[in-house]
């Protein structure tokens, strides 16, 4: 019944929905008691500024993290049912590791809505300011980032790569000997060597290799848009923490390229598997080419023997590590916010 469902991203819901939900409440934390004159009366008493600049933090705080754990604990509640579902150790671990870095992120907002709590008069302004400031944080900066990066570093479109593919392959073609574009359909080996299928095989080798190449070419070119985008982008705590959280769970661009390097060489280990078990069968033609699979051996392989690919993952710290930049700009925006903050409130006028 779960594939019925839409999966979750906890990563979005904290990142786009909630802070969009901090800031609601923030907004008039400070202008709203204004004009309601609980706020002179608070600071009339001997309760300091700072203490009612933090109270509010932390109630904020709070707040958006037990909403925050109540939807994971329900989340996870609802996946338990599931019998495949197991929860082993490393993942508990990512988990709290990124409920910390929520609680950091939503720090972020928290202290933002009570900057603009703290400098302006009226609830409606500050709602303004900070709408302003989370479509440009949130929204803006993310999508115009991964734009701007595919101005700055332009690759060429799908259509044109596949064109560029065909070029080269015409190319090879035309400079093949022409035995080597004799095409025998599947089936027609009848007991006899196939006409030339050495020269054949060599063209297609060539052809199968360009391709291959061109299929990495494109894909490094992807990737280095995106992490272009990611960088110029990190101007947002969105951005930073959609990152961390991705490095923790170890399924950011850093480790697809990692996942996409292993395939790449496990192809070619399987490949080199294949012969390998190819040449033990006196009846094939021992010519591997997946354009004329009849040509090599169809016996039947253990298997077991069959090389697996194994994912490999990094340890905690050193994921901490690759993500200790981003972590540190996520602190920096919050001292950043504090600091602006608390002197709004410090000068501002409770009456």
């Amino acid at each position: 019944m779960l594939n019925n469902f839409i999966p979750l991203d906890w990563v979005f819901i904290a990142g786009i929905l909630l802070s969009f939900f901090i800031l609601v409440l923030t907004f008039d934390a400070f202008p709203g008691e204004k004009q309601g004159g609980t706020l002179k009366l608070q600071c009339a008493y001997s309760v300091s500024r700072l203490s009612l600049f933090f109270a509010k933090y932390l109630t904020f705080l709070v707040l958006i993290t037990l909403t925050f754990l109540l939807g994971i604990v329900i989340c996870l509640a609802t996946i338990s049912l599931a019998s495949a579902f197991q929860v082993v150790l490393p993942s508990v671990g990512q988990l709290i590791a990124v409920l910390l870095v929520a609680l950091g992120y939503f720090s972020v907002f928290i202290l933002l809505g009570l900057l603009f709590s703290s400098i302006t008069e009226k609830p409606a302004t500050s709602l303004a300011y900070s709408l302003f400031t989370w479509m440009m944080l949130v929204i803006f900066i993310p999508s115009g980032m991964a734009m701007l990066g595919e101005k700055i570093r332009p690759i060429p479109s799908a259509f044109k790569h596949t064109e560029r593919v065909k070029a080269t392959v015409k190319e090879i073609n035309d400079n093949a000997p022409s035995e080597a574009k004799t095409y025998f359909p599947p089936g027609y080996y009848g007991g006899q060597a196939y006409p030339h299928m050495d020269v054949r095989k060599k063209m297609i080798d060539e052809i199968e290799a360009v391709s291959n190449e061109y299929k990495v070419i494109r894909f490094n070119d992807q990737l280095r848009q995106a992490k272009m985008a990611v960088s110029m982008g990190k101007i947002s705590p969105y951005v930073l923490f959609r990152n961390i959280s991705e490095c923790i769970a170890q399924n950011g661009l850093q480790d697809f390229e990692n996942d996409f390097a292993m395939v790449v060489s496990h192809r070619l280990v399987l490949h080199d598997f294949i012969e390998y078990k190819d040449s033990e069968d006196p009846g094939s033609l021992h010519f591997v080419s997946s354009l004329h699979p009849e040509t090599y051996s169809s016996a039947p392989v253990n298997f077991e023997e069959i090389p697996v690919l194994t994912e490999t993952r990094q340890k905690p710290l050193a994921v901490l590590e690759d993500a200790a930049m981003d972590i540190g700009l996520l602190i920096l925006f919050n001292l950043v916010f504090l600091i602006v903050g608390w002197n709004g409130f410090v000068r501002y006028d409770v009456r």
